[in-house]
């Protein structure tokens, strides 16, 4: 394993300054790589995958797996901290346990003097009496956040685009974020309206047959999971059952209450992106009628993204 710098006292040419320039604005920045991870059937053992990183001007590159052994616990438990310490005297950059307290917070005993010692923290890693395996690792890794504007609200967003750059897209923020297996992959941030709702307005139409009580085009829905209620208010003593749909996809039916006015239908929903329209129906029994109020509508309800 070999650990290089770019960055302490000498020269930097333009491929090095290319790279290391790319990180500035942030005092910490993990450019890719160094997760944390335990060692099976080693104890106490971690592995740091192989990456760079980016810390009070110097840029540090690992090019294998490192790993570490934390120190033995008589009782309890112990959070330590994981760091890419820099040393300025010697110019060389490596990895280091710094021993914590049973607290799970940054110890007291991390580096911080720039120029001189530095530790730049990558996890904490709880150790606990009787278990030769680390019974926790908290990520701690920092991403450099560059924020930039696409000129069109349908631009693709960019597939090799690297973790911790955001994207305004129209009424957009999108942020590029590891997923549980640490690859890059896309997170809307802040999507523009959390609540998105559509209401008729016409009072008492007559129901029959098979109908749609009331359609909500939501128009281009950003790609995510999203909580789909379909709201009825109806007279009439006629029973049927009502029916929940969003673009083209049945998402629950369900028998409505004979003599009760208002009922609801509510289902979640993976939208893969672009135009979502839902549609609440209702099919009226052969006997009686009933009439759709004011007030039927649908609502959508954003959950989360889809990973």
């Amino acid at each position: 394993m070999a650990i290089t710098n770019v960055g302490y006292q000498g020269t930097v040419d333009e491929q090095q300054w290319a790279a290391l320039s790319s990180l500035l604005g942030s005092d910490y920045a993990v450019a890719s790589g160094l997760a944390i991870t335990a060692v099976a059937g080693q104890d106490r053992t971690v592995a740091i995958a192989p990456g760079s990183a980016y810390g009070r001007g110097v840029l540090t590159r690992s090019d294998a797996q490192a790993t570490l052994q934390l120190g033995a616990i008589g009782s309890g438990s112990r959070w330590d901290a994981i760091v890419l310490r820099r040393n300025w005297g010697t110019d060389t950059s490596a990895f280091a346990v710094v021993p914590g307290s049973s607290s799970e917070q940054i110890p007291a005993g991390i580096q911080s003097s720039p120029g001189v010692l530095d530790d730049q923290v990558l996890a904490l890693v709880q150790v606990t009496a009787g278990q030769t395996a680390p019974t926790a690792i908290r990520d701690l890794r920092a991403f450099s956040a560059k924020p930039i504007t696409l000129g069109s609200p349908s631009a693709a967003l960019p597939a090799d685009a690297p973790i911790g750059l955001q994207v305004r897209r129209g009424t957009e923020v999108w942020a590029r974020v590891p997923d549980t297996t640490g690859a890059p992959t896309w997170l809307l941030d802040s999507p523009s309206r959390r609540i998105w709702e559509s209401y008729r307005q016409v009072e008492g139409e007559l129901i029959a047959g098979l109908q749609d009580v009331h359609v909500g085009n939501f128009g281009d829905a950003p790609r995510g999971e999203y909580l789909v209620t379909g709201e009825y208010s109806l007279s009439g003593g006629a029973d049927g059952e009502g029916r929940l749909q969003a673009n083209n996809t049945l998402l629950t039916a369900g028998q409505l209450p004979r003599i009760e006015d208002d009922a609801s239908l509510s289902r979640r929903y993976e939208h893969a992106g672009g135009p979502l329209t839902v549609r609440l129906g209702y099919v009226r029994n052969a006997t009686g009628t009933k009439r759709a109020q004011a007030g039927c509508g649908v609502r959508l309800q954003w959950v989360g993204p889809l990973l």
